[in-house]
């Protein structure tokens, strides 16, 4: 080790003294002191002894023990993620009726419940700066980027507008709005014109019916 066991011991016993009275100490420092002077040249010393190659040296039998515990994390992130997907797809999913009366928030974790059940690798997009899509579906190399609305009233163009943008931020094949109610006629002819699909709450039914 680079800092021997004497060396350890006599930092121990100046930092004790030290901060056991360390008003007392600042105001009494005095260099012309040889106990005083004695062990600060000897921390001195020893400070600068310290290397980057000694420390690494020093340490070189924890790494392996320090790499053992962070994939010991890993692992234990992965099965809680993994057993949380499991749990999901083996839940049963919530009715039409019940979709209508959840959050926004539970309704994307409903639709990801949903098409998770239909094969898809979904990701939940971040609350802000999510571009338009609350969902990102993959399978089979096909991404589609979802939009969901959990609204009583008809579903607008902004929606239409929002999905169509995401589609490009995440260079996805396919854009959703996936909805409980149903579409305004301008949304739908937009939906047409930017090759949106409309998934209204017939379209819902048909999917929990399938899963």
């Amino acid at each position: 080790m680079f800092i021997s066991l004497l060396q350890s011991a006599e930092l121990v016993l100046f930092f004790s003294c030290s901060f056991a009275k360390p008003v007392k100490l600042l105001v009494n420092l005095n260099l012309e002191n040889p106990f005083c002077r004695y062990y600060l040249e000897r921390i001195c010393g020893i400070l600068k002894s310290v290397t980057i190659e000694a420390i690494w040296k020093a340490f070189a039998p924890l790494y392996g023990v320090i790499f053992g515990i962070c994939l010991v994390i890993l692992a234990l992130a992965y099965l809680k993620r993994f057993t949380k997907y499991l749990i999901r797809r083996h839940s049963e999913l919530p009715t039409l009726e019940k979709f209508g009366l959840m959050s926004g928030v539970e309704f994307e974790l409903a639709l990801r419940q949903l098409f998770e059940k239909k094969g898809w690798k979904v990701q939940l997009t971040s609350r802000s700066g999510d571009f338009g899509a609350d969902l990102v579906m993959r399978r089979e190399g096909k991404v589609v980027v979802v939009q969901a609305k959990r609204w009583a009233k008809p579903i607008g163009l902004k929606a239409v507008q929002e999905i169509t943008a995401a589609r490009d931020f995440y260079k996805a094949d396919e854009a959703w709005v996936v909805t409980t109610s149903t579409f305004t006629q301008a949304a739908i002819k937009q939906a047409k014109a930017s090759k949106v699909r409309l998934q209204d709450r017939t379209s819902l039914k048909k999917f929990l019916s399938e899963a």
